[in-house]
């Protein structure tokens, strides 16, 4: 399950740790669009511990739309010939990537 922490300074940072599926995108995206108005949105991606591929192409989506991936996978790049997110190793991409850690850590999301 993603867990989504919410904090403001200069910016909006959403901290996001977890699990994260295709079943979380909806809410994601809707919170970034509600606050996409009022400045620079930011993903913290440091506490991730499972990003299916469906999640990988929104982060990417994401980037190129202009909102910052703090703490990055170096796995996740783009291949600007297509537009999709591809593994580091091009020869292998799964479906799920694990970032290691317990999956167990989270169990809900923050309410804001």
């Amino acid at each position: 399950m993603l867990r989504i922490r919410r904090s403001t300074n200069d910016r909006v940072v959403f901290a996001l740790s977890g699990r994260m599926a295709e079943d979380d995108l909806a809410e994601l995206q809707t919170l970034i669009r509600c606050e996409a108005s009022h400045g620079q949105v930011v993903l913290d991606l440091k506490d991730l511990t499972l990003v299916s591929g469906e999640a990988i192409n929104f982060l990417v989506r994401c980037e190129s739309d202009g909102i910052t991936l703090e703490n990055c996978p170096a796995y996740v790049r783009v291949d600007d010939q297509t537009t999709r997110v591809t593994p580091t190793s091009a020869s292998d991409r799964p479906q799920s990537i694990s970032l290691g850690g317990s999956t167990d850590e989270c169990s809900s999301r923050d309410g804001f």
